[in-house]
């Protein structure tokens, strides 16, 4: 601790690489850098709340402040896909993302949003007869609804038939993950 007062301005709070075999000295050096980014693995077919668990387990904000920023933030040019009722809620792509160890939630939910309309733009222009027909709010339930409910693409096919036949007539979903 004496070392580390006479001799480092601060250390600096967040994951840091330190190899076996490092000296003191040259850990308390590596202490006193940036922290690393972290590395963190979004999972498909997951709510918003899942994701601010599982990205406040590793430090990045609290779960709260992120679940208040999903709903709430305004991110400039990021609104509108979706029509804002659940905030971000389906926006949040799932992926592997390296992010700074202090952003704010704001600063965390950007690349996540921007990977989805990297990922959905292409399709809505390839797919925009069937954008006339259903909102892209409508796809986006849909397609998280068969994340969670149907594990291979034919049985997604299958299932997605059947739900927006189900909504053609105006019955009810009646899908087990809408309820879990």
């Amino acid at each position: 601790p004496i070392y580390i007062k006479l001799n480092t301005p601060s250390l600096k709070y967040g994951p840091h690489t330190i190899k076996d075999g490092t000296k003191l000295t040259d850990a308390i050096a590596i202490l006193a850098e940036d922290p690393d980014d972290i590395k963190v693995r979004l999972p498909e077919g997951e709510r918003l709340e899942v994701f601010a668990d599982i990205l406040s387990s590793v430090g990045l904000s609290t779960k709260d402040e992120l679940i208040a920023c999903f709903k709430t933030c305004v991110v400039d040019g990021y609104q509108g896909l979706l029509d804002g009722q659940s905030g971000y809620e389906g926006e949040l792509f799932p992926d592997t993302y390296i992010l700074p160890p202090n952003a704010t939630a704001k600063q965390i939910i950007v690349p996540l949003l921007k990977n989805f309309r990297n990922k959905f733009d292409p399709l809505a222009k390839q797919y925009g007869a069937f954008l006339q027909e259903h909102s892209a709010r409508e796809i986006v339930i849909i397609a998280s609804l068969l994340e969670r409910e149907a594990k291979s693409l034919e049985d997604k096919r299958i299932v997605a038939g059947i739900l927006y036949d189900r909504l053609k007539i105006g019955m009810r979903l009646d899908v087990d993950a809408t309820v879990s």
